[in-house]
C-alpha cells in the first residue's frame, strides 16, 4: 500500500470530495480537482484542464481511470481507455449529465432525461435493463462487476373505483412522464369503462388525498376541483353496451394550452402535486348516482 498526503491547498480552500482506487481524487471546494499516487503510468493523474467559468461538481474512479461531472453538465474522462470507459457518450439536445458512478474497468452516468448509460468493459454492465412506461432511473452505484440503480415512477394510483352498470371497475393509468419542459407525452388514460360514452379528468393541485362521498362513489381528493375538456371513451358497439371504452389526455399538452380547456397554471409548475381521477356518465345508473368514477392517479411535476 502506498500512502501519500495530498497536495497542499491554496489559502481557504477545502477538500469536499475524494475517491480512491489505485490512485487518489479530490475536489477541492474552488471547483478544481487534483489526482494523485504512486504512478501515472496510465495517464490517471492528468486532470482534464477546465474551460473558463466551468467547475468540477462530482468525481469517481474505477481502477486506472478517473471520470468527473462538471457544472455544465458534461463528464470527462482521464486514464486508462483499455476497454472503452473513457469513452463519454455524447448527450441529446438538452440533456445533461446529473450523476457519475466508475468501478473497476467500466464507468457509467445519469442524464437529466432519466436515461443510464454505461460504458467500458465488457462484461455485461453496459446492458441497462430497459423500464415499464414512466419509469425513470434517478440514482446509479457501480459496483466491481456490476451496477445497480434506482428507479422511480412518477405517479402513484390509489383509492377505490366505482363499480359501473356493466359490471367493469374501470381503472386510471398512466404512461411517459409529467414534465414541465415537455408539451406532451404524459398519457393519463381511463379503461374498462362504457363504449361511447363522454368524459373528463378531474384534478386538485397540492391537495390532500381525502375521499369524499360523491355520487354513490367516491371523489378522491379534497379542495377546489378543476377539470379537463370532455373526452369519449369510444370503443365498439352500441352506447354503453360493453367495457371496450378508454378515456385519454396528454397531460403535458393539456397543462401547455395544446389541448383546449382552461388549464390551471400550476399544472406547469415543477413540484406541483397533481391528483386526477376520471369521471363520465353511466346511464346504467339512476341520478344522482349515474356516473362513472375511476381510481385516482397522483403525480409531481417534473422539470
Amino acid at each position: 500500500m502506498f500512502l501519500q498526503p495530498a497536495p497542499a491547498l491554496p489559502p481557504g480552500v477545502t477538500y469536499t470530495e475524494i475517491a480512491a482506487s489505485y490512485f487518489n481524487v479530490a475536489r477541492r471546494s474552488d471547483g478544481a480537482v487534483v489526482a494523485w499516487g504512486p504512478s501515472n503510468s496510465f495517464g490517471q493523474l492528468n486532470v482534464p484542464a477546465l474551460p473558463p467559468g466551468i467547475t468540477y461538481v462530482e468525481i469517481a474512479v474505477g481502477t486506472y481511470h478517473g471520470l468527473a461531472r462538471r457544472s455544465d453538465g458534461s463528464v470527462v474522462a482521464w486514464g486508462s481507455n483499455a476497454f472503452g470507459q473513457g469513452n463519454v457518450p455524447s448527450l441529446p439536445p438538452g440533456v445533461s449529465y446529473v450523476e457519475i458512478a466508475a468501478a473497476s474497468n467500466y464507468s457509467a452516468a445519469l442524464r437529466s432525461d432519466g436515461v443510464v448509460r454505461a460504458w467500458g468493459t465488457t462484461s455485461g454492465v453496459q446492458n441497462v435493463p430497459p423500464l415499464a412506461p414512466g419509469q425513470r432511473y434517478v440514482g446509479i452505484e457501480a459496483g466491481l462487476n456490476a451496477m445497480a440503480a434506482r428507479v422511480e415512477q412518477p405517479w402513484d394510483v390509489y383509492c377505490t373505483a366505482k363499480l359501473n352498470s356493466l359490471g367493469c371497475t374501470p381503472q386510471i393509468g398512466a404512461s411517459g412522464q409529467p414534465r414541465a419542459s415537455l408539451s406532451s407525452g404524459f398519457v393519463i388514460s381511463g379503461s374498462s369503462v362504457g363504449n361511447q360514452l363522454n368524459g373528463l379528468l378531474f384534478y386538485t393541485l397540492n391537495a390532500s388525498s381525502n375521499s369524499v362521498p360523491f355520487q354513490c362513489g367516491w371523489r378522491c381528493m379534497s379542495g377546489a376541483v378543476s377539470r379537463t375538456p370532455v373526452r369519449n371513451s369510444g370503443g365498439a358497439g352500441a352506447l354503453n353496451s360493453n367495457c371496450t371504452g378508454v378515456f385519454l389526455i396528454d397531460m403535458n399538452s393539456f397543462a401547455a394550452g395544446a389541448a383546449g380547456g382552461s388549464p390551471d397554471p400550476l399544472l406547469s409548475q415543477v413540484g406541483a402535486v397533481v391528483r386526477t381521477q376520471w369521471w363520465g356518465r353511466d346511464s346504467g345508473f339512476a341520478a344522482p348516482c349515474n356516473s362513472t368514477l375511476s381510481d385516482a392517479l397522483a403525480y409531481t411535476v417534473a422539470p
